[in-house]
């Protein structure tokens, strides 16, 4: 192995459940480091069910301090989906995982999943964690799930209507975790599409080749595949943001991140974020800072 750069940063999100079941993972990060000079800065992505004490301590001895867990409901509604077995309750390993995660000092992230429109039961959830130690270190959102085994990608295809609903339902679950004492992430998502990048591809189980992770499984938006150990891809056109001559005048033109490939291609509309950004500025972002930088605010004032 040789690498062009010394203390070359090596950034990195490990998803999986599985990964943790891979021993290799903390020689390969000590071999990086020790042998050749690279720092790893990654964050994991779990579901908990392996993430036991000695884990915990492993990762964090390779610089591995970034962690997210997923709950899926209340207790019996979790420990339903994620089933162990002989009596083992994988929402209980969760919840001992997030406060064991925070006295080792990680950035722990909780991810509430709950049914398409169940705004309820992501309430419970939250409220099912009120009695977590140091709330003000972690930080929760949500995560709306839908049917992806339908036949046509425009089902998974919101109109600007639904999407400012689902903002304001959103930020009624943010305001609630915020007074339960939780931390929310920042509300805008400044990282530009990987798919406009001539040099990105999303690489499925079967090795098919797409450019945006919303096309997968759609033979039409397929750009290639890798076989014999080759990456092949077929000409495609470019992906870009598109914007209309009003966007020009608009306030949140330098901001705003209209019409994604996905809403483009299976909507045929143009997705305007005046309202989604009006949201984000007056609503969210307040939110955010007060959850963020309470402490400080006191200080100041």
């Amino acid at each position: 192995m040789s690498f062009p750069f010394s203390f070359w940063p090596l950034y990195q999100t490990i998803l999986g459940q599985a990964i943790l079941a891979f021993c290799g993972l903390f020689e390969l990060a000590i071999t990086l480091f020790k042998d050749y000079n690279i720092i790893i800065d990654a964050s994991l992505v779990t579901n908990g069910v392996l993430l036991q004490e000695s884990v915990i301590r492993e990762l964090s001895s390779i610089g591995i301090n970034k962690v997210q867990l997923t709950f899926d409901g209340i207790k019996n509604v979790h420990d339903s989906i994620k089933q162990l077995g002989e009596n083992r309750s994988s929402y209980d390993i969760n919840y001992k995982a997030v406060d064991f995660l925070v006295s080792m000092n990680f950035e722990v992230n909780i991810r509430i999943n709950f049914p398409k429109n169940d705004y309820k039961s992501a309430i419970e959830t939250l409220s099912s964690l009120k009695e977590l130690k140091n709330k003000n270190k972690i930080t929760v959102y949500f995560s709306e799930l839908y049917d992806y085994n339908i036949s046509s990608c425009q089902n998974k295809i919101l109109n600007n209507d639904e999407v400012i609903t689902k903002h304001l339902e959103n930020y009624k679950l943010l305001h609630d975790a915020v007074k339960l004492g939780f931390r929310i992430p920042f509300p805008y998502n400044c990282v530009t599409c990987s798919a406009e990048s001539n040099l990105s591809f999303v690489i499925t189980p079967n090795l098919d080749v797409y450019k945006c992770y919303n096309t997968v499984g759609y033979e039409d938006f397929k750009v290639g595949k890798i076989s014999d150990g080759s990456l092949n891809v077929q000409s495609f056109l470019p992906l870009r943001h598109t914007y209309l001559d009003k966007c020009a005048k608009c306030k949140y033109f330098l901001a705003c991140k209209p019409n994604c490939l996905a809403s483009e291609l299976y909507s045929n509309t143009f997705a305007c974020g005046f309202e989604s950004l009006e949201l984000i500025t007056n609503d969210l972002l307040p939110l955010f800072i007060e959850s963020n930088f309470q402490d400080k605010l006191m200080k100041i004032r």
